[in-house]
């Protein structure tokens, strides 16, 4: 409690009049000045509402005192401490209620989306606490993003009514990120008929007629939700592209400062099935894809007479099938 004490009389000092040039440099006491500090200070409420009694020595730094320096002003013995300490107990109740969310993926993965805060500066001339949970409390950084609503947005894909390719990873867990939606609907020349596509599909899908009641109302969301409005010139960002940029306890640290930190990796998992990104492209494509979604079987004729073509810019163009490359 001391540190804390002490940061609030330098946070009294700069925020009366002009600092600490008239509230805490050395002035000789005016009787007024004394009188008025007494009256406060033994009986009547304080700033804080609770009763305060001072030594008329405990008086005499209150109002300046010729000689008085920081060092003479302890945790008990300025005005209005009550009301500081509960400015600290405030935010630091804000701090508990607000502790960044530890979530449990279904997998069972534990994730904390935000990052914890990092304490205030010393000294700081802002200084009411010890933190002010500016990433949960202020940004409401837990409830935004799309983690917010899709606690795993590989089930999203895996699970939603349009099929995609698969770009989830079941077995090693691969945390899909929007970025991954972002790089193939921002530019995918043949493959996606519109490209730069992004936002007007996210924006219809969360606001349209099938899903703005439950985006709204079940998870409340909004604009804030998926964008940060800036005042940087870049408009309306995209939150979970640059939410690093804006959180607090989120520091680049060099490799020498590392210490010893461990890395490790292993070998043994495997991917049993590999897949086709192609396969919405032709219709066999989709016919294979099709027959090992039910589990069954396409003809072995099929794959023993298909036909792969090279021709072109080649000098010997020539057909062969697949059984006979393989």
């Amino acid at each position: 409690m001391a540190a804390k004490r002490m940061l609030a009389v330098l946070t009294i000092c700069l925020v009366f009049g002009l600092g600490a040039v008239a509230g805490c440099a050395p002035q000789a006491p005016t009787p007024d000045a004394t009188a008025d500090a007494g009256a406060e200070a033994s009986g009547e409420e304080s700033q804080s509402g609770k009763d305060r009694e001072y030594t008329e020595d405990e008086l005499a730094v209150i109002a300046g005192a010729e000689g008085t320096t920081h060092g003479d002003i302890g945790e008990d013995v300025f005005l209005g401490k009550d009301y500081i300490d509960q400015l600290y107990d405030r935010w630091d109740m804000v701090a508990e209620e607000y502790s960044p969310e530890v979530r449990t993926l279904p997998d069972g993965r534990m994730v904390q989306r935000t990052p914890t805060e990092y304490g205030l500066a010393s000294g700081a001339w802002q200084t009411q606490a010890n933190t002010n949970s500016y990433n949960t409390y202020w940004l409401d950084s837990d409830n935004r993003g799309c983690g917010s609503c899709h606690a795993d947005l590989g089930s999203v894909l895996k699970n939603m009514a349009f099929e995609h390719t698969q770009v989830w990873n079941d077995d090693i867990k691969s945390n899909l990120t929007v970025q991954e939606c972002i790089n193939c609907h921002h530019w995918a020349p043949g493959y996606m008929e519109k490209n730069m596509e992004f936002g007007t599909l996210m924006h219809a899908v969360h606001f349209g007629a099938r899903h703005k009641v439950q985006f709204a109302e079940e998870y409340g969301g909004n604009c804030n939700s998926c964008h940060n409005a800036t005042d940087n010139g870049q408009g309306m960002e995209m939150w979970d592209l640059v939410k690093y940029d804006h959180l607090w306890g989120v520091n680049n640290i060099a490799s020498e400062d590392l210490g010893d930190v461990d890395f490790s990796f292993e070998q043994e998992t495997t991917q049993d099935n590999a897949f086709s990104f192609e396969w919405m492209h032709a219709y066999y494509d989709q016919m294979r894809h099709g027959a090992g979604v039910l589990g069954t079987n396409l003809p072995q004729s099929l794959f023993d007479n298909w036909e792969i073509t090279i021709d072109g810019l080649v000098k010997a163009p020539y057909t062969a099938t697949l059984r006979a490359i393989l």
